[in-house]
């Protein structure tokens, strides 16, 4: 990484002290009518209008240290979510590392504290929760219409030339569409072969396709289609070389849900699987392609990777991207490819990745020991430092053909690679935070732990973030004081006061970029 000062001017000073433009009177307080969305894109100056110390840097140059040199396409189909393949190395890596059945007695233990919560009125497990969760589902569009999107009417078709302007009007029009559609934030990522491009996944975890670049105009699809749950017999994805730029969006969550529940919590998905076809079918009906996984989720892209080279969010602890505006419940996160020229937005450094070097909170309130624990459990020792290392098969990892040579009646489609990470973080084991004990922490209380988390623009959350991003010499007090305003444990909810009173009204249910301390 190279070495850089940032530096702010005295009128990013001043204006973080809201004095520039004071003397406009009346008028300053008027809000502005838009007229249509040219207006609304050319009213706001910047996709990510930060406060003066949140700093912007450049791939080479972020937060997170980078050796782009180490980088290879991964291969999705080693995730959890992976039901016929990843999840299934999962397992059999857990009971390699505790004793067989392992991972099997996990989820069963799961499911009995589950129901035994439930039977018992105890209103961590309350049935309200279950429902709410469920109700989350099913809301989406075919399988086979998210690769190229669904049909729309081009300009061609309606007489009209395609829509045209610069790079940076159309990346704040995206912004404001995929906003309208449900997004909290947007990043914009330039595709380029040495960095970005490979950050685009060789393999999809659906139906096992892979993702190929050609050079073509229009992206296309070939073998079978719409298969879930089993890998397609042939066929392959491609995205056109000439399509160069992803449109990352996230959807932020509200944490009163994500700390209160025995339940996995969240919008996140439901969300964006009604806005991923909605912001498709926006940029095609500007004559344009807009490329996306096959099925909603994190696939086809390392798209925490992105948000962190896009400039919404840096690196924490827990593997997450965390926002300065959002915290640590930015949510899911996920990538569209489109030929639409747009003008990249930039990484940042708001001093929330340094934090993470000496707060540990998120790793101590893990109930599975996933977090900074070297991959072992509970039992494992906190460890501070970040490392080149994965752990388990849903990461980079230099172990997995060893484990492959042990795990031979693991079903895999192709045998795997040995890879190291191309970038530090710190330890993250996936079996031990899912599928075994996420109703212990109301699914994401790694989230909801985080200092970052909550009250985001009130008056001294914004002191203790500018002086965090430009020292650490006070991280540690700010994390002590953290601890006696919200707890060991953060903004996880647990007493049966605080749990009913989500059904009971009494809590705000702030989401899709609404403040509370406003």
């Amino acid at each position: 990484m190279k070495g850089f000062h940032s530096t702010v001017s005295r009128r990013d000073f001043m204006k973080s002290l809201s004095l520039i433009g004071a003397g406009l009177g009346a008028a300053a307080a008027v809000s502005p009518a838009f007229h249509d969305l040219d207006e609304a894109t050319s009213s706001i100056p910047a996709v990510h209008p930060w406060p003066w110390w949140v700093k912007e840097t450049d791939y080479d140059v972020t937060s997170v240290e980078i050796d782009w040199s180490k980088i290879t396409r991964w291969d999705s189909r080693h995730i959890l979510q992976c039901s016929w393949q990843g999840s299934k190395e999962l397992d059999a890596w857990v009971d390699l590392r505790d004793g067989a059945g392992t991972a099997a007695r996990l989820i069963k233990e799961r499911d009995d504290r589950k129901l035994t919560g439930l039977k018992s009125g105890d209103p961590w497990y309350d049935i309200r929760n279950y429902a709410l969760s469920a109700g989350r589902w099913k809301a989406t569009v075919s399988n086979a219409d998210y690769f190229l999107g669904t049909k729309v009417t081009t300009p061609a078709e309606r007489g009209v030339p395609n829509w045209t302007g610069t790079p940076e009007e159309a990346s704040m029009m995206l912004k404001v569409a995929a906003t309208m559609y449900g997004a909290s934030d947007v990043a914009i990522i330039e595709l380029d072969s040495n960095t970005s491009k490979n950050m685009i996944f060789s393999y999809e975890f659906r139906d096992g396709k892979p993702y190929v670049f050609e050079d073509v105009d229009l992206a296309y699809e070939t073998g079978e289609a719409d298969v879930n749950g089993r890998p397609a017999k042939d066929g392959k994805r491609v995205i056109p070389n000439k399509a160069k730029w992803v449109i990352q969006y996230s959807f932020d969550e509200s944490e009163e849900w994500l700390g209160r529940f025995g339940e996995e919590g969240g919008m996140r998905y439901q969300t964006g699987q009604h806005a991923q076809p909605c912001i498709q079918r926006f940029i095609k009906s500007l004559g344009y392609q807009a490329i996306g996984p096959m099925n909603y989720t994190n696939n086809m892209s390392e798209n925490i990777g992105m948000a962190i080279l896009g400039g919404s969010s840096e690196l924490g602890r827990n593997n997450l991207a965390i926002s300065p505006r959002f915290g640590a419940v930015q949510g899911q996160c996920s990538s569209i490819i489109t030929d639409l020229p747009l003008a990249p937005t930039k990484p940042i450094d708001a001093g929330i990745h340094r934090f993470c070097y000496t707060c540990l909170k998120c790793a101590e309130n893990c109930p599975g020991g996933a977090l900074s624990r070297n991959g072992e459990g509970p039992s494992g020792a906190l460890i501070k430092e970040p490392t080149w290392e994965g752990v388990a098969p849903s990461h980079r990892w230099t172990g997995r053909t060893a484990f492959e040579a042990k795990t031979p009646n693991v079903f895999r489609q192709q045998a795997g690679i040995n890879e190291t990470a191309f970038y530090k973080h710190w330890w993250y084991s996936v079996p031990d935070c899912y599928p075994g004990i996420y109703d212990q922490c109301g699914s994401f209380g790694c989230c909801v732990s985080c200092p970052f988390s909550g009250g985001s623009k009130s008056g001294v959350h914004m002191l203790v973030k500018a002086a965090a991003s430009t020292t650490s010499l006070l991280n540690p007090l700010f994390r002590s004081l953290d601890d006696t305003f919200y707890g060991k444990e953060g903004r996880i909810r647990r007493t049966p006061e605080q749990l009913n009173a989500f059904w009971e009204g009494k809590v705000p249910l702030y989401r899709f970029g609404t403040d509370s301390t406003l």
